[in-house]
């Protein structure tokens, strides 16, 4: 869906913020090089698989891994590889990889063929849907290892999915949580709640923070030129409430990847790992 809208964002020439596109290859043409209008606010595949892959070989001692991936969804398979790739990078092995496809609600016969390996992580990239299912029957049926994650499942649904007593040595590299001590992320917590009904998840806050680094670039400009803007957000540093923002020369936000720990469903801790 992206993508699709992307042809005519370029043609335009006018400043277009992905709030969470996450492909590699979101800013880039067909060559490799900038396009230089197009810019983000989410970690890329790579970054958020490369993290995680980091995070279990040198917080988590982790010498062997299983993915389980949805090999209907890029996002899945976008985070997937490049994890497979930096951890056997660092010495580890994938000893098995487990597909599904989005929709899916029993993940017994993945699990069972799980059970029968050594490992000790399962890398579960993917959105909340089903990852909340895939967590609570793990769970339920004893493999205790530590999973990790993207920001896909970053949303208080997940607990609801999964139930909060399962969601133990949880990893998820999300920028955004609602326990967040980011200055502005409680107030705007509140307030989205107050109006919606419900807490903001972390492609809420992305959104919130994409719209406001647009208005920080027309002040930072002093102009509604289109190029004017492009460079002010080629330069900008914004505070949002899922971080610190500024871009790098292929137009994604540089930022060091928090890696959230969840216990009993809520975050207990915040690394940050590199990605890049």
């Amino acid at each position: 869906m992206i993508f699709a809208s992307r042809p005519t964002a370029i043609e335009s020439l006018i400043p277009t913020m992905y709030p969470v596109g996450t492909s590699d290859e979101l800013t880039l043409d067909d060559t490799g090089a900038v396009l230089d209008n197009i810019f983000r606010l989410a970690f890329t595949y790579s970054f958020q698989g490369n993290a995680a892959a980091r995070f279990a070989t040198e917080h988590l001692s982790a010498t062997k891994a299983v993915t389980i991936i949805d090999q209907s969804n890029d996002y899945s398979v976008g985070l997937g590889d490049p994890f497979i790739a930096e951890f056997e990078a660092l010495g580890g092995t994938v000893v098995d990889q487990q597909f599904y496809n989005s929709g899916d609600q029993d993940f017994m016969g993945i699990l069972t063929a799980l059970q029968a390996q050594e490992f000790d992580v399962i890398y579960l990239p993917g959105f909340f849907a089903e990852g909340g299912s895939i967590i609570r029957q793990a769970r339920e049926m004893g493999i205790m290892q530590p999973i990790l994650s993207g920001h896909g499942l970053a949303s208080d649904t997940l607990i609801d999915i999964a139930g909060a007593h399962n969601i133990n040595d949880l990893y998820i590299t999300s920028m955004f949580h609602t326990g967040s001590k980011t200055p502005g992320a409680q107030d705007y917590i509140a307030r989205f709640t107050k109006r919606y009904g419900e807490a903001p998840d972390t492609f809420d806050a992305l959104s919130y923070d994409a719209a406001h680094l647009i208005f920080s670039a027309i002040e930072a400009a002093d102009s509604d030129e289109p190029e004017a803007i492009r460079q002010a957000l080629e330069g900008i540093e914004y505070q949002g409430v899922a971080g610190n923002f500024k871009y790098d020369k292929f137009h994604s936000a540089v930022n060091k990847a928090p890696m959230l720990k969840y216990q009993n469903g809520e975050v207990t801790e915040v690394f940050e790992v590199e990605g890049n």
